[in-house]
């Protein structure tokens, strides 16, 4: 059964969290996934349901904002929140203009009904006028306490990007903040985060909690119906399936690439003679946002690029980014391109996976965002060889990348799934990566050979032997049930020694609960399509659609 959860599951837990809170048992909530992947929509959808005379939602922003802004706008917000459940309306006390004046105006109007937590906001931003950062920032968080035994109005406290709270205090401050967490029973937190690795760190060492710890949702993409639900909604003009499919696999099914290349190819299916998707309409897109110097995407990568190394030179780290762009995907490969001690590359490369511009499995590196890696390798790399002159040339150079991505991706979708499956197990050649909770070791086969249709219900049953590893792989394309468990693991006994087997079924449709636990009883690792995908993704190969 495939673990992403979709965003109306996401919503229906934060409900039911929310509802259990105000019924006295509290859940914090860490909210985890990549830039721009939906979850402050998740949020905002979330705090406008919540009824406030019951529960008081207070937002914390903390990227790319300063410590006295962060004191003030919590301060406004709890505070004002209060008065306005009082009936007290802002027009009717603030005369100042927006800024410092504001926030006196609203702390002196609420200093006759709540003046303890009036008195310790003050302490707090004392403590910031005496350049004790990290007290400051606790003590804000302090006075939910305050503000609950005045009011009896329980919070829910919104931390956005929390992983950055280490700006003000080091990693010590989620520790200390965790002290206070376990104590705040009127608070419930939900912290976001788009560095989900370094979250997880965190939340795991710095801000484990002897009760109450954070249970982590993460904001996957979408998965394929969901992408293609996403593309009818939003591109209502004719389009190929391939089409479709290739903009799915291309973008990942991540909803913000996906918006702006629906957007784009709608506004030139528009102008197009035939008001449908061409392929050079499709082309286009690509081009007007990842090539141009105006478009979208190609100025957001250039400051993702600056971002990601963390305030030092680009040049310190791009030899890195760019030999991943052209190939090298594992240290050794990385080093030898680039001729340095591998002392030094396995720094730069600790610093790009912290943050999180690359991800590592095993012994494969991988850009954590596939669209990043595609501008790198067909727009930044290029740019860096060629001088203006050669503009032109390079523009026509990356439209061609576009269309010879289509047609291999167009050209794998034709392929059976067992050739592909062949193809990939071809490639292994000794690495070790991760996959779910299994540590596996990809040998390199000397024999890989097809028996079809056995057991009955799967396509075919694949042996791989290498000179230390056995492989028996089973693929289905339905439902894999528990009496296929049992089938296959019968099956299993006609190859040799059982217990020298690494036994696996890869279900392209879905894996039934009783069956995958009676798959770990067996010892027999289960895989769905994403699974499968995400394998295929580290050796490079088109995603499997079906």
């Amino acid at each position: 059964m495939n673990n992403a959860l979709t965003r109306e599951n996401i919503i229906d837990i934060l409900e039911k969290r929310i509802a259990g809170f105000k019924n006295g048992y509290r859940q914090n909530i860490a909210l985890i996934g990549q830039r721009q992947i939906g979850k402050t929509a998740i949020i905002h959808e979330l705090i406008s349901e919540i009824d406030k005379t019951n529960i008081l939602p207070v937002s914390i922003k903390i990227n790319g904002r300063g410590i006295a802004q962060i004191i003030n706008s919590f301060a406004r917000q709890i505070v004002n929140e209060f008065l306005l459940s009082q009936g007290i309306h802002p027009e009717s006390y603030i005369k100042a203009p927006a800024g410092q004046n504001q926030l006196s105006e609203i702390l002196k109007k609420a200093q006759a009904f709540i003046p303890k937590t009036v008195a310790k906001i003050h302490a707090a931003s004392g403590m910031l006028a005496k350049n004790k950062t990290e007290a400051a920032i606790l003590g804000m968080f302090e006075i939910l306490e305050i503000f609950h035994s005045e009011t009896a109005k329980p919070c829910l406290i919104i931390v956005d990007e929390f992983q950055d709270l280490i700006n003000f205090g080091g990693e010590e401050i989620f520790k200390e903040l965790s002290k206070l967490i376990v104590l705040q029973k009127s608070a419930m937190y939900i912290i976001t985060s788009s560095c989900p690795s370094r979250a997880k760190e965190i939340l795991a060492h710095s801000l484990s909690l002897l009760f109450g710890n954070f249970e982590v949702l993460e904001v996957a993409p979408y998965h394929a119906l969901a992408a293609y639900e996403f593309i009818a909604r939003n591109l209502p003009v004719k389009i190929e399936d391939d089409h479709k499919k290739f903009l799915v696999d291309f973008t990942f099914g991540h909803p913000f690439y996906m918006d702006k290349f629906c957007r784009e190819i709608l506004s030139l299916a528009k102008i197009s003679a035939s008001g449908k998707v061409s392929g050079d309409i499709l082309i286009t897109a690509f081009e007007n946002l990842l090539f141009k110097e105006w478009g979208v995407l190609n100025r957001r990568f250039l400051s993702l690029l600056n971002d990601s190394c963390c305030n030092k030179s680009r040049e310190d780290f791009i030899d890195v980014i760019l030999s991943i762009s052209c190939g090298c995907n594992k240290i050794k490969l990385i080093t030898k391109n680039l001729n340095k001690a591998e002392k030094i590359v396995r720094q730069k490369i600790s610093r790009l996976v912290e943050t999180e511009m690359l991800a590592k499995n095993g012994d494969f590196l991988r850009f954590s965002d596939k669209v990043f890696g595609f501008w790198i390798k067909t727009v930044y790399a290029p740019r860096q060889e060629l001088d203006a002159l050669d503009e032109e040339s390079h523009r026509i150079a990356f439209r061609n990348s576009i269309t010879c991505a289509f047609d291999n991706f167009s050209a794998s979708l034709r392929r059976d799934t067992i050739e592909r499956m062949l193809e990939l197990l071809k490639l292994f050649q000794n690495e070790s990566i991760q996959i779910e909770r299994n540590k596996l070791l990809l040998s390199q086969f000397d024999e890989i050979k097809v028996i079809s249709a056995h057991p009955k219900k799967f396509e075919a049953t694949i042996l791989a032997k290498s000179s230390g590893s056995f492989w028996v792989i089973g693929i289905k394309n339905g439902v894999l049930l528990p009496e296929d468990i049992t089938e296959f693991t019968s099956a299993s006994r006609q190859y040799g020694n059982m217990r020298s087997q690494r036994r696996l079924i890869i279900s392209l449709s879905s894996i039934d609960v009783n069956a995958k636990l009676k798959a770990l009883q067996e010892k027999i690792m289960t895989w769905e399509k994403e699974t499968l995908n995400s394998l295929l993704e580290l050796y490079n190969q088109p995603a499997i659609f079906s």
